[in-house]
């Protein structure tokens, strides 16, 4: 009998700890000692995209992807021109972020699905090739950082909280991160050292150093409500909801 009870037990705390949201404690995102310096910026030109629900930005080596929310379609972006090339149909109600998963797949998060999906380009829509739900968690930005995988969380309720997760090639979660040091984070660009994190509510980029997870400075972004960006090997590209999508250069 006391075997059974300890069987039990164990499947029991077993079952918990396998949850993909369930961790014991979060460590928290910290700001760095002189966090305050304000980043200085230089906004090298800007795109006039149509007006819709903008938010996370992607770019493939050659254009950049702009998600809309709200069942809007995703279009893809010639930075030369300024011009949209192709639209791409959504795989889920509310696209937020989207990025690279390997083998000619993309990650995309969704709002209002909560959920996670690997997807595929077939013409002009998305292919669904798996999915991971997250509810009751909204999902926004999504970045390959190197080998890693980061994705940003809110959870709604008496207070909203933010987490940053960390995830396999699955979409478990390997890692989860309290961000307490910013409000409304939206979308994520990795520049090869830094990952950049937009602000929805104050219009910040914070630099993140993902070695020792510190927030290390700030810019002001050039529009408000920023949600989208993505770095194209040497500039950051940032747009908004209902703005235009701005090529930045940050001066340090």
């Amino acid at each position: 009998m006391r075997t059974l009870k300890l069987t039990l037990i164990l499947l029991t705390i077993t079952s918990l700890s396998a949850s993909p949201l369930a961790f014991a404690e979060d460590p928290d995102i910290k700001k760095a000692r002189g966090f305050e310096k304000n980043i200085p910026i230089r906004v090298i030109r800007k795109i006039v995209l149509p007006t819709a629900y903008h938010e996370g930005l992607f770019y493939d080596g050659r254009h950049i992807w702009v998600a809309n929310g709200q069942g809007g379609n995703t279009w893809i972006v010639d930075p030369e021109s300024g011009s949209i090339v192709s639209e791409i149909e959504p795989v889920g109600s509310f696209t937020e972020g989207i990025a690279e998963a390997g083998e000619n797949k993309l990650w995309v998060t969704d709002w209002e699905d909560k959920k996670l999906y690997k997807v595929t380009i077939s013409k002009t829509y998305m292919v669904k090739e798996s999915e991971v739900s997250f509810d009751p968690a909204h999902l926004t930005g999504i970045i390959r950082a190197g080998s890693d995988v980061y994705m940003i969380t809110w959870e709604r309720g008496l207070g909203t909280k933010y987490y940053l997760l960390q995830i396999d090639a699955d979409g478990n979660v390997l890692k989860r991160m309290r961000i307490k040091t910013m409000h409304e984070p939206a979308h994520m660009a990795w520049d090869g050292k830094h990952i950049w994190i937009t602000s929805w509510y104050d219009s910040r980029v914070y630099k993140l150093d993902p070695k020792t997870f510190t927030f290390l400075a700030y810019f002001k972004a050039p529009i408000p409500k920023a949600t989208g960006i993505t770095w194209d090997g040497k500039h950051l590209w940032i747009t908004g909801t209902y703005q235009q999508l701005y090529q930045v250069e940050v001066v340090e």
